[in-house]
């Protein structure tokens, strides 16, 4: 599990191969003031909001399956080579197969991400079915952090898969 944490934050490097700061904000810091926002304004989920992400987390790790699926299609599909156009092809097969490595290691991530909010989700509904707590502020906060960290990471799987597929569509 430990490599797809790291692939995933190799993704979030510029060309100079450098952490991009900016991304690194976007895709874990905005989640944490998201969470603290949460706290602050005292919003407290209930358990048909736990019960429901359980629901929505486990769709979501059969969709992301598929999707790896349909990539690993992309990459195993041949791409025809004239000799005039070499350097092309080659330069487009290449920067092709960053763009599927990039895609799989965020779809990956996603997917681990989805297994840990699952079971995450799983005990709180569990804790929260069992005993009348009623502060449930944390499991907000964590909560709020989760589902904003998945829905922009999400974001950056589409935009990269539209650029992934759409390359696709002109080649044929």
């Amino acid at each position: 599990m430990t490599d797809i944490v790291i692939d995933h934050f190799n993704t979030l490097r510029d060309e100079n191969k450098k952490i991009n700061n900016f991304d690194v904000f976007i895709f874990f810091v905005v989640p944490i003031i998201f969470g603290v926002i949460i706290n602050l304004l005292h919003i407290r989920f209930d358990k048909d909001f736990y019960n429901t992400s359980i629901t929505f987390f486990g769709i979501f790790i059969a969709l992301l399956l598929n999707i790896q699926v349909a990539i690993f299609g992309i990459f195993t599909r041949k791409w025809s080579k004239n000799s005039d156009e070499n350097i092309i092809v080659e330069y487009k097969f290449e920067i092709r197969n960053k763009l599927i490595n990039e895609v799989d290691c965020n779809i990956s991530y996603l997917v681990f991400i989805c297994i840990i909010s699952l079971v995450y989700f799983i005990l709180v509904y569990s804790i929260l079915t069992q005993t009348k707590m009623s502060n449930r502020i944390l499991y907000s906060d964590i909560s709020a952090f989760i589902y904003s960290h998945f829905l922009l990471n999400l974001l950056m799987v589409t935009k990269r898969s539209h650029a992934l597929f759409s390359e696709e569509y002109k080649n044929d």
